[in-house]
């Protein structure tokens, strides 16, 4: 009987096979740098252990944005849409990140000098994108201001030199008495799953007869 001998694979493409995996590597990098909410260090779990820290956390930035007002009076909801009610242990990675975006938002209101914003809205559900490789958790946010505030505010968010946010849907309504103008808006922040997260999820397809890898909805 012959058996085939096993061949190693000549050094040359083995090195163009690492040299095209790191351009690939750097590639995703950039994209993800490009697309991804870069979270605050202050505000994860390695900073913040439970819901008291995090309710510490949230009147620290309540402080900080109200004592901003003596500059420019912005209004906007005292409890950052979060109300009464801190998160559970199982929540307060999510709700972390939730008011990591409060905080950019707050940022690019002030820096365009909206009138007020009327609401935030955290209860918006969570949805993947490209499952299972991102994650987007999504903000609803009411604001008025003239038409050069509204526009000045979206590129703040969306094209400034802030992090990074996913415009999901708006709404711009205009009031005639005062020229005033009305911005309904949903922005997301996507987020990488780690690797253990990413393999739950395909190892559940499978499981589930689902298929591989964009084989879900996606909604």
């Amino acid at each position: 009987t012959l058996f085939a001998a096993k061949v190693p694979p000549e050094p040359g493409l083995v090195s163009q096979a690492q040299e095209a995996r790191s351009r690939l590597a750097t590639l995703v990098q950039r994209l993800e740098n490009r697309i991804v909410f870069e979270r605050s260090p202050s505000l994860t779990r390695k900073s913040v252990e439970g819901s008291v820290d995090f309710f510490k956390m949230r009147l620290a930035l309540q402080s900080e944005f109200t004592r901003r007002q003596s500059e420019f009076s912005m209004p906007f909801p005292p409890d950052l849409g979060f109300g009464d009610s801190n998160p559970t242990a199982d929540e307060l990675d999510r709700a972390l990140l939730r008011l990591d975006m409060s905080h950019d938002i707050l940022e690019a209101a002030f820096a365009a000098r909206v009138r007020r914003i009327v609401s935030i809205d955290h209860s918006v559900s969570t949805r993947s994108q490209a499952e299972p490789y991102l994650i987007e958790t999504p903000l609803r946010l009411v604001l008025e201001g003239s038409s050069d505030q509204v526009a000045e505010f979206l590129h703040e968010v969306l094209r400034g030199t802030r992090r990074a946010f996913a415009l999901r849907q708006a709404t711009v309504k205009s009031r005639s008495k005062d020229s005033m103008m009305t911005l309904e808006v949903t922005l997301g922040a996507l987020l990488v799953q780690e690797g253990d997260e990413v393999a739950k999820v395909l190892q559940a397809r499978l499981e589930g007869g689902q298929g591989g890898y964009g084989s879900g909805s996606g909604t």
